[in-house]
């Protein structure tokens, strides 16, 4: 199966019925991209997509192949309500890249003074799945 073809599944809106492409491959498969369906969702900011693969039993801390894991591009992005999902569904903020360069989203937030905002937004999201 084409990566275009799963994108185009991506952009548009997953459900039970139209999901069959991705689950054939394998919900967590790495795409020539180096990312998951998962984290295609999150690259795109399709929150319906992303909370209907969290919910199908993807995983939030597989990176690909040299790629940022999904918290990663939700958190550059600046899309705190992914972020938040994420986490509910267990990802892992203390993750970095998978070539171990660059700051965590914990990281960068405790170097900026931000602290305070970690724990209390976080935490509190951690799934305990």
């Amino acid at each position: 199966m084409e990566e275009t073809y799963i994108i185009d599944d991506i952009l548009g809106n997953l459900n039970d019925e139209n999901w069959e492409e991705i689950r054939q491959n394998g919900i967590n498969f790495i795409y020539p991209s180096g990312m998951t369906a998962l984290g295609l969702a999150v690259y795109y900011g399709r929150e319906e997509n992303v909370h209907f693969l969290l919910e199908k039993g993807a995983d939030p801390n597989i990176y690909g192949e040299g790629a940022n894991s999904p918290l990663m591009d939700a958190f550059y992005s600046f899309s705190p309500r992914l972020m938040i999902l994420l986490l509910m569904y267990g990802a892992d903020p203390a993750l970095g890249k998978l070539d171990g360069s660059g700051s965590s989203p914990k990281q960068v937030l405790r170097e900026i003074g931000a602290g305070e905002f970690f724990d209390s937004l976080f935490c509190q999201y951690v799934s305990k799945r």
